[in-house]
């Protein structure tokens, strides 16, 4: 379930960001993306981790990687000097972006690590470390998603 959910969510974020950007190069690059990835899924449940046998990392990590260059131009593309016309932390996708820049670069080093945290059963006052760091993860990103919506709510109250 979690290899179907990670792959639409990854297409999901694709989509937010290919609205988002300006730049054509930047759209241009979601374009090439998208069909790779989905290719590159295909294969690695067909061919490699399977479908039901495991959580499929790969195709997670590359999908991670992917959102944190997402990430990574819009920044860019927001600090331009024709950009800049309202306050980043007053932009919604700002919100969006960072919580997902914070939770995809912890994912990433947490399930890079996730063998050896396994194998040496790390443990931190009796709860596990990669659930530690997972959870607050999850918080940081589900957090920013409030403050994005909350901000929604202000700009239509602010344009009506």
């Amino acid at each position: 379930m979690y290899n179907v959910f990670t792959t639409l969510e990854f297409l999901f974020y694709s989509m937010l960001f290919y609205q988002h950007f300006k730049k054509p190069v930047l759209k241009k690059m979601i374009l090439v993306f998208v069909p790779t990835f989905i290719v590159l899924v295909v294969l690695n449940m067909l061919f490699v981790q399977g479908f039901n046998k495991t959580f499929n990392t790969y195709t997670f990590l590359l999908g991670s990687f992917f959102i944190v260059v997402c990430c990574c131009c819009y920044f860019y593309e927001s600090v331009l000097p024709d950009k800049i016309d309202q306050q980043l932390s007053k932009q919604p996708f700002f919100w969006i972006s960072s919580g997902l820049l914070i939770f995809y670069l912890g994912s990433v080093i947490i399930n890079a690590l996730f063998e050896y945290l396994r194998s040496n059963d790390l443990q931190a006052q009796g709860v596990r470390i990669y659930g530690i760091i997972n959870h607050s993860l999850n918080v940081i990103l589900y957090s920013s998603f409030c403050i994005a919506f909350y901000l929604c709510r202000n700009n239509k109250k602010i344009s009506s």
